[in-house]
């Protein structure tokens, strides 16, 4: 593949409705994660909250308010918008099913860790894994159940 064609399937891939609200939703989780990262640290080395997993968690959902303002506000905007506590609701059962995939693969990872507390690269290491593999389910979800309803769509009751 040459430079201009590399060029062309990009621009074809960034003009598809999909990838963008991927990257856009990408974008959000980034501040998401910092935020995450930044409360589960707080909780777990200042605050001494254990398990290890349970700041890990905290982080997370203090994450999804942040996530659902901005997405619902940028990455989802086109829907047909639901009451805001209809889709709040769907936005938190689905990070709820994220929370515990995230609980359960940084439980996983920490098991192999006998120290107390975690070394700081081990416990941050088990929350990029998790958050990496927790973002397709999130969203996916959200795409197709939170926000799945679109402008001009036709609803069925």
């Amino acid at each position: 593949m040459n430079g201009a064609s590399v060029s062309n399937w990009v621009t074809t891939q960034l003009q598809r409705k999909g990838v963008r609200q991927f990257i856009k939703f990408c974008i959000v989780g980034a501040s998401s994660t910092l935020i995450d990262f930044s409360v589960a640290n707080i909780a777990y080395y200042l605050l001494q909250v254990r398990p290890a997993a349970l700041a890990s968690v905290m982080g997370f959902c203090v994450a999804v308010v942040n996530g659902y303002f901005w997405n619902s506000r940028w990455t989802f905007r086109d829907r047909e918008r639901r009451a805001v506590h209809e889709e709040f609701v769907r936005f938190v059962a689905v990070n709820i099913v994220g929370a515990l995939l995230n609980y359960s693969i940084v439980s996983f990872v920490l098991l192999f860790d006998k120290h107390d507390p975690h070394p700081k690269l081990v416990f941050n290491g088990a929350k990029i894994l998790a958050t990496g593999i927790v973002v397709f389910w999130n969203f996916f979800a959200n795409r197709r159940w939170t926000f799945g309803h679109r402008k001009g769509a036709v609803r069925t009751q």
